[in-house]
């Protein structure tokens, strides 16, 4: 069995708007769509909210809340609700860019082995 190999911390920075220049440039002009990429990516599937957020503010921070909170979840990430809410509020798309970069990136696997079943044993 796989298992993804995490780390306590963000594979980038907030500001490391230099490590992929294509992802923040995807945000700048399509900020919503980024999420729901970001959300997709992760293996979630995503209302429209996210497609209209300056329609309806509250709900697309609301999910870009549970976005970032599940990839912490994910990848083992240190944090807390606060410090997720405060990262969206002070820059949502400094964070947005952050979760990108965070779940585009390849994830180093490392298997695990089974434990013999007893026919397999007996084989043996």
């Amino acid at each position: 069995m796989a298992k993804p190999v995490s780390s306590e911390y963000w594979s980038s920075g907030l500001f490391d708007f230099t490590d992929n220049v294509s992802i923040c440039t995807f945000g700048l002009f399509c900020y919503p769509l980024l999420l729901d990429d970001t959300a997709r990516n992760l293996g979630e599937k995503k209302c429209s909210c996210c497609a209209v957020p300056f329609c309806i503010p509250i709900t697309c921070c609301l999910a870009h809340m549970a976005t970032r909170t599940a990839i912490r979840n994910t990848y083992n990430i240190q944090g807390s609700i606060m410090s997720d809410m405060w990262s969206i509020t002070c820059c949502p798309l400094c964070a947005a860019c952050q979760e990108a970069r965070q779940v585009r990136q390849p994830v180093p696997m490392v298997v695990t082995s089974q434990p013999a079943t007893t026919a397999q044993m007996q084989r043996r």
